[in-house]
């Protein structure tokens, strides 16, 4: 018994007059090629697209192929490879099927749309129509998946269950200020690191959802993002410049964040040295006290490079809420001690008003309504009351139970002299304000909000 294929003959398409009217599918036939001409047009500027981010052109920490994990990367080189033959493909694909449609004229005899007129059988063209149709569902299904992928790697925040993650941060560090502050980085969506001498400290940010490091080596190897909150200079450079520290271990093109307060010296040559291998770095100390870094409201003032500042920017911003480029580096940590060299003149200035006040028979609730909306507002009357009542949230009601200590406060006002002394100016109020705060943290009270020098004044002699 014959097959339908051996039984018919082979039809030849007849050519059809100049302008002549296509057929429906003849019509549908024209507008895969045109679809296959436009699939290629988009695969290449898609693939154009990933080659200019591995190549680093454009603005942003987007656009900057090392700043991203190696899977992340290894998918953008892949899709720009891909891409670009996707393209070449596609257009040979729409090419291909335009001669073909030439030679055959479009549609057979019989009205039905062909892509090889002179192959095509009777009896087979409803199969190849089918098995055409479900490879273009397949192709169109597959770039559907690929963009889906492409969209996922191509967003750092984006990982595939929906959880949004950016990088892996370490964080050396995880005091009273330290710790609220990898948590509002967990919180974000980051894999946090931590590392600090306290242990509890430690499984506090694993019980958010962090990690810990063995060693700060160990941390810099598995971080993109370091973040240290130190207590001085000293602890900053072993950290950063010692053997097993984080500049000699520190993946290539990693940022480098230091929201210590310390000396400018020492922030500068940590930069230097951060700098000379190829590391990004700015020092941003911060100004808001434990609420601020509870909340992640805090103000960061930022010392580095503008391309420093913009990769390191994204991460403050999940601890803070006013991020301000101050200059190059070293200028956040003279931005920070300028700062509380007033905070600290100020505080004993409206705290030695409050005294006054009380020995000449002014309730301290009167003074504080007439000072905050007069001249002698400020910051340390407004926000910071040393006085109970006026401002609940204030230390003063809380016997003044530290949210930034005496101690603190007693080692920027010293920075603050020691710069002063370098760069030649006069500062005598802020030199003042350090020895009456010295005293004060003499006195035994080093662990009290620094508010609380008010009682120490009251005690004073005059």
């Amino acid at each position: 018994m014959s097959s339908a294929d051996d039984s018919e003959p082979i039809r030849t398409l007849q050519p059809q007059k100049a302008g002549a009217r296509a057929k429906p599918e003849g019509a549908w036939t024209w507008r895969l090629v045109l679809f296959l001409r436009a699939m290629a047009v988009l695969s290449m500027l898609k693939g154009l697209f990933h080659w200019a981010i591995v190549l680093g052109i454009g603005d942003g920490p987007e656009n900057n192929f090392t700043f991203h994990t190696l899977p992340w990367q290894t998918a953008t080189v892949y899709f720009a490879v891909i891409d670009l033959v996707a393209a070449v493909g596609l257009w040979l694909a729409a090419v291909w099927g335009r001669g073909r449609l030439a030679d055959g004229g479009g549609i057979d005899g019989g009205g039905r749309g062909v892509l090889s007129a002179d192959l095509w059988r009777p009896l087979g063209r409803r199969a190849g129509r089918d098995r055409a149709a479900g490879r273009l569902s397949c192709a169109c299904a597959s770039v559907g998946a690929r963009t889906s992928a492409l969209r996922q790697f191509n967003n750092p925040r984006h990982r595939g269950n929906g959880e949004e993650i950016m990088a892996s941060v370490g964080f050396i560090g995880l005091g009273n200020m330290g710790l609220p502050m990898a948590q509002n980085l967990i919180k974000a969506g980051h894999r946090v690191i931590g590392l600090d001498v306290s242990a509890a400290a430690v499984g506090k940010v694993k019980d958010a959802g962090g990690d810990a490091a063995a060693d700060v080596a160990d941390l810099a190897r598995r971080s993109d993002i370091i973040v240290t909150m130190l207590p001085s200079g000293k602890e900053v450079r072993e950290v950063y410049l010692g053997a097993a520290g984080i500049v000699a271990h520190a993946k290539v093109g990693a940022v480098l964040i230091d929201s210590s307060t310390i000396d400018v010296e020492s922030a500068r040559a940590v930069a230097k040295a951060a700098h000379e291998k190829g590391l990004l770095m700015v020092d941003a100390p911060v100004s808001g006290g434990v609420g601020g870094a509870q909340a992640g409201t805090l103000t960061f003032m930022v010392g580095g490079t503008d391309d420093a500042f913009t990769k390191a920017k994204p991460f403050l911003e999940a601890m803070g809420k006013t991020i301000v480029h101050a200059g190059g580096a070293g200028n956040g940590q003279a931005a920070k001690i300028c700062n509380n060299m007033i905070l600290g003149v100020s505080m004993i200035a409206v705290s030695e008003a409050f005294v006054l006040a009380e020995k000449l028979g002014l309730d301290a609730q009167k003074l504080f309504d007439i000072s905050s909306k007069s001249s002698g507002q400020c910051w340390s009357m407004t926000t910071y009351c040393p006085v109970p009542g006026p401002v609940p949230t204030s230390p003063a009601n809380r016997d003044y139970q530290a949210g930034f200590t005496a101690a603190m406060m007693l080692k920027d006002l010293r920075l603050a002299q020691e710069a002063a002394g370098s760069a030649g100016a006069s500062t005598p109020l802020g030199a003042e304000a350090g020895s009456i705060y010295q005293r004060f943290v003499d006195s035994g009270e080093a662990g009290r909000d620094f508010s609380g020098i008010i009682r120490f004044l009251r005690s004073s002699p005059r």
